[in-house]
């Protein structure tokens, strides 16, 4: 697969010299280059380049440009198909990337220690200690009754002509007030 992409780029979102410095990329690592034997490893240099220069461009004008997001897809993909990893050298012409501030919306505090409960199929249950249970009765259950909240499930028969399975049909949720 080619990278020809027709970018049709809306306006403020130029990725021009990242398409110029993928075409002088592929010119140059299509002749022998001393050090870089593999052609594999070569179009690996070739795609990191061009998908580093389309990470660091502005691209605040591109998310509806249909030609960019193509573009990154096709990067992507190809990415995979020569299984090229992020990390290594990129084409010595490029742009120097710039140092961003790093943006941490989240922060780490160590592992989390959660509990889940889950309601599925016709229905199996597991509780939040890990017992599971499957219950072919019509009614009504709580699957979660604690201090702040309660959950109740409502099971009914899957036809009318069989009582061999049931589903749930409601789920009902009741909020506590809480002092």
């Amino acid at each position: 697969m080619h990278l020809d992409v027709v970018l049709d780029l809306a306006e403020g979102c130029n990725v021009e010299p990242c398409w110029e410095l993928y075409q002088e990329a592929n010119a140059y690592y299509q002749a022998d280059v001393p050090g870089v034997t593999n052609a594999g490893h070569r179009k690996c240099i070739v795609l990191r380049s061009y998908k580093t220069c389309l990470v660091e461009v502005d691209t605040s004008g591109c998310a509806g440009a249909l030609g960019y997001q193509g573009t990154r897809r096709v990067v992507q993909n190809e990415f995979r198909k020569y299984n090229c990893s992020d990390e290594g050298p990129v084409y010595p012409e490029g742009p120097e990337p710039e140092q961003k501030e790093e943006i941490t919306p989240c922060k780490f505090n160590g592992r989390a220690v959660y509990s889940y409960c889950a309601l599925f199929g016709d229905p199996h249950l597991v509780t939040f200690e890990g017992d599971q249970a499957t219950c072919k009765l019509e009614g009504a259950w709580p699957l979660i009754d604690n201090t702040f909240f309660t959950v109740q499930v409502t099971n009914a028969p899957l036809s009318a002509s069989t009582k061999a399975a049931t589903v749930t049909h409601k789920v009902s949720s009741d909020t506590h007030k809480v002092q």
